[in-house]
């Protein structure tokens, strides 16, 4: 079933690659994760004194489900090869519709993109390989590996301004639309990839 998505996926990027009268050809591969959160913990120092919390009122609580999509495109422009995730989950990250891109960039494996500044992203950060998927987006962290084939678990930081505040986050996360891996593989057919 795998070969014949790739083969698929093949014929449309040299049919869209292909074309002479395409400015930039794309593939746009989406995804979804639904996760849980397992614990939390909330540190804070408020004129000096230091306390920690298992949770806010009104706030988030263990078994509070929240979901992260995203979206993976990958292309050209002119001679070049160009990648660009959009990420979203409002819930909790306060990821709305958060893009990074590079163009030209190594991939040897693991995508490494920096915000180019779109959406205000110009601070953020993503690490994504077959098995670990990290965010950095303003004041929040995401970080979180694959421990079976759909399975996640992680870690989620916020920082907050005054009072100085942390909200740690344990996370476990079901890939419930997986487009990682055939996104990775298309990159490897790319000017990006090196060995």
């Amino acid at each position: 079933m795998k070969s014949k998505i790739l083969a698929f996926i093949a014929i449309v990027a040299m049919s869209g690659f292909g074309s002479a009268n395409a400015e930039a050809a794309e593939l746009k591969f989406e995804g979804e994760f639904k996760c849980q959160i397992k614990h939390i913990q909330i540190y804070e120092i408020n004129d000096g004194v230091h306390q920690s919390y298992s949770g806010i009122k009104d706030g988030l609580d263990i078994g509070d489900m929240f979901t992260l999509s995203y979206s993976i495109i990958v292309g050209t422009n002119g001679d070049k090869s160009t990648v660009k995730v959009s990420l979203n989950s409002t819930e909790i990250l306060h990821y709305n519709n958060v893009e990074i891109e590079a163009v030209g960039r190594g991939f040897d494996g693991v995508l490494t993109l920096r915000g180019s500044g779109s959406s205000g992203s110009g601070g953020s950060l993503l690490k994504l390989n077959a098995d670990r998927f990290s965010s950095r987006y303003t004041t929040s962290i995401f970080r979180m590996v694959r421990y079976l084939k759909n399975d996640w678990a992680g870690f989620i930081f916020l920082d907050t301004g005054l009072p100085l505040r942390t909200h740690q986050y344990m996370v476990d996360c079901r890939h419930s639309k997986d487009a990682v891996d055939m996104a990775l593989e298309e990159l490897t057919k790319t000017d990006l990839y090196f060995e």
